[in-house]
């Protein structure tokens, strides 16, 4: 595989699917391949510099130009979620590097409001002919930044190299037809939304982005958009079988994927209410640090009746080892302990730098991201068990629990807190509990914090209860909430 098969496999598409749509949504003209080599080149020649550009807009077809311009041109692209606070916003465009903003209309407000050069992502350009331009696969494709345990926004760089490998070998390992219309429920700023636009691009297929309506009715955006593949968090999956239910459709996918969080099997099994005998039910693994995906499995029956569904086996040239007891181990054996991730999709590092190592060596030199996942590998597939560290998913979004506890801490009158996840699925919701003033004022937490991962309860402690080595007990904690 060409290290940069993927930007290959783009522009021959851009060049031979002609009038075919890349971009589909209802009551809408779409964007044809045609119309996307062209725009995105006048996009392009709008570029002052050679730095990263932040791209402020969500699920719309100026998100995918605005990216495709970064991507065919030799920019990196740092996606920005619009329904952040600014002030988380600069501090990921300060962090990033971004020389300038490509926004949304519907955005502008908030545009105006970041210390950087901006220009409106214009979908009325007329076509431009021009060269693009080939980065190696060493350079940086994108720029994510994740909740982080300090306080601050964690920056995930990615190379073309890292992209191509997912994109090629996730299109293989699950058998993409081509030309298949896909969906795109994912935020920009959440990477398995690239997965949607670069496989289906370079798939030749059509991407629906999923509108706020389309969120809540599912089945019938499936049914309106003629979906074939379906790819989501495994609770949206729920409310697309629950409307089926309710207001059958006639329309069936071909293939449904999941990731983001733990699969439990009935949510698996809900699923098939929008798909024929022969559907194809996935469940995909991956960390940011990993580029998307790292691990897959396609369900069996079986599968559907299990609490949790297992993460399947590494695939193309991903590796994966356990860390139990210090020990760097192969995943196999009924092994039990931390998932270790290498291979050509791991990122090279946090940037800006954190304070802690997440990588380490094995005895040939291999070097391993500490997944923080703890998993159990038996039978050739990986069992998900949980996590070792204060790491959770809210709706398949992560969030570092000590980012909150930061940011908490910096609010007057309180000295100490801790953040705990209470409920499950679509019910699970973030409670803080604290020391100090009992009536501390929380609510600028969502100046610095995205809605996501602001707590619905605040309460007031004389004193958090404390382990043997003086930290929080949060399973205490939680039995007195």
């Amino acid at each position: 595989m060409s290290a940069t098969a993927l930007w290959s496999a783009i522009e021959r598409r851009l060049a031979s699917e002609g009038d075919r749509l890349a971009f589909d949504a209802e009551k809408t003209d779409g964007i044809s391949y045609a119309r996307l080599r062209g725009l995105t080149a006048a996009v392009a020649e709008g570029f002052e510099g050679t730095g990263p550009v932040a791209i402020l807009a969500n699920r719309s077809f100026e998100a995918y130009v605005a990216l495709l311009a970064c991507f065919r041109f030799g920019r990196v692209f740092v996606p920005l979620n619009p329904s952040f606070p600014a002030g988380r916003l600069k501090k990921i465009i300060e962090a990033s590097g971004a020389t300038e903003c490509l926004y949304e209309e519907r955005h502008a407000a908030l545009a105006a409001d970041l210390d950087v050069r901006k220009r409106r992502i214009d979908l009325a350009l007329p076509s431009v002919e021009r060269e693009p331009i080939e980065a190696g696969a060493d350079a940086r494709a994108y720029h994510l930044f994740t909740s982080g345990s300090t306080g601050e926004p964690k920056g995930v760089p990615i190379t073309h190299g890292s992209l191509s490998h997912y994109v090629t070998q996730i299109a293989e390992l699950v058998g993409i037809p081509e030309h298949s219309r896909s969906t795109q429920f994912f935020d920009l700023s959440f990477d398995p939304s690239l997965h949607d636009i670069f496989v289906g691009l370079s798939t030749g297929g059509t991407v629906i982005p999923a509108n706020d309506m389309a969120m809540m009715m599912p089945h019938r955006y499936v049914a309106a958009n003629r979906i074939d593949i379906w790819f989501s968090v495994p609770l949206l999956g729920v409310l697309a079988a629950r409307g089926q239910r309710s207001m059958p459709t006639d329309t069936k996918l071909r293939m449904a994927m999941f990731a983001g969080e733990g699969l439990p099997g009935e949510y698996a099994a809900g699923i098939r209410e929008l798909m024929p005998e022969d559907g194809e039910v996935w469940n995909l693994y991956g960390p940011t640090e990993g580029t998307i995906i790292v691990t897959g499995r396609k369900l069996t029956e079986d599968d559907f009746d299990k609490p949790v569904v297992s993460i399947g086996q590494s695939f193309g040239e991903n590796r994966v080892a356990v860390l139990a007891d210090g020990a760097i181990l192969p995943a196999e054996g009924g092994i039990e302990g931390e998932l270790l991730l290498g291979g050509p999709q791991i990122f090279g590092g946090y940037e800006p730098p954190v304070a802690s190592d997440c990588f380490v060596h094995d005895a040939e030199g291999e070097r391993f991201y500490r997944s923080g996942d703890l998993v159990r590998c038996e039978n050739g597939t990986i069992e998900y068990l949980g996590r070792i560290d204060s790491q959770v998913k809210i709706r398949g979004l992560r969030v570092e629990l000590g980012e909150i506890e930061a940011v908490c801490v910096k609010q007057d009158g309180v000295d100490a807190a801790a953040a705990i996840v209470l409920g499950e699925g679509a019910n699970a919701h973030i409670v803080v509990a604290y020391q100090g003033d009992p009536d501390a004022d929380f609510s600028a937490l969502g100046d610095s914090l995205p809605a996501y991962m602001v707590p619905k309860i605040t309460r007031h402690f004389d004193a958090l209860p404390v382990n043997s080595s003086g930290k929080v007990d949060r399973k205490a904690l939680k039995q007195l909430l």
